[in-house]
């Protein structure tokens, strides 16, 4: 016969493997539900091809839209992203180190992690091209030097809990397309680090990037409305 002690301390042993195994369905329902919520407010009429891949650097995202928004007014809000950079999603601060009145900059941008991750930033060199006879914008996004990480809040109590992300290379490109209509695209690939499933992390890259052009889309929408 089976003590009944013996049952009861095997009933123990087993129940941080179910509190676990519970605590793990629990977090991806409510990741996944968020992520699902957050795409069903999808703008009508809004034509943006997403695409995400895996890497061994992480996530690499490729995306595109038609828009009837100029390169210069896409170049000033990205400059104005210091003041308000709600319309890169899950933005929580940028900051310029260095260049602030230059088309190469140093900047340091914030992202809010779904919970319960820490929240993410990145110190990258932004290159920023603009050719008025052709109406071609390219915006070059490269991971900073080491010694410009050194020297740039890497021991700052503003980045305490903070994750870095590496291996960041991103570009914003506009061409003209005739009709008032321009090309937006946007390429980028980066290792988000710390201890987020690779899952979350394309869902996470897909999801942000979607929402940013949505973003930017509703933004000049209601600047110029047609």
């Amino acid at each position: 016969m089976t003590d009944y002690n013996d049952m009861a301390s095997a009933d123990a042993m087993n129940k941080p493997k179910i509190a676990y195994k519970s605590y793990v369905l629990i977090l991806s329902f409510v990741l996944t539900f968020s992520f699902i919520s957050n795409a069903a407010s999808k703008p009508e009429n809004t034509e943006i091809s997403v695409k995400v891949s895996e890497t061994p650097l992480g996530p690499e995202v490729e995306a595109s839209a038609k828009v009837a928004f100029t390169p210069l007014m896409f170049i000033e809000l990205v400059k104005n992203a210091k003041h308000d950079c709600s319309w890169i999603a899950k933005c929580e601060s940028v900051n310029i180190l260095e260049g602030e009145d230059s088309n190469f900059q140093l900047i340091r941008t914030e992202i809010k992690a779904p919970w319960p991750f820490n929240n993410r930033d990145m110190v990258v060199y932004s290159m920023l091209e603009y050719n008025e006879a052709t109406k071609h914008l390219s915006i070059q996004l490269t991971q900073a030097e080491n010694a410009e990480l050194e020297s740039h809040l890497v021991s700052s109590d503003d980045i305490k809990g903070i994750v870095r992300m590496t291996n960041v290379k991103a570009k914003w490109e506009m061409q003209a397309l005739g009709n008032q209509q321009f090309l937006l695209e946007y390429r980028g690939v980066a290792s988000p680090n710390g201890n987020i499933p690779d899952w979350i992390a394309r869902r996470f890259v897909r999801q942000s990037t979607e929402e940013t052009f949505e973003n930017v889309i509703a933004h000049f929408a209601k600047m110029h409305p047609q």
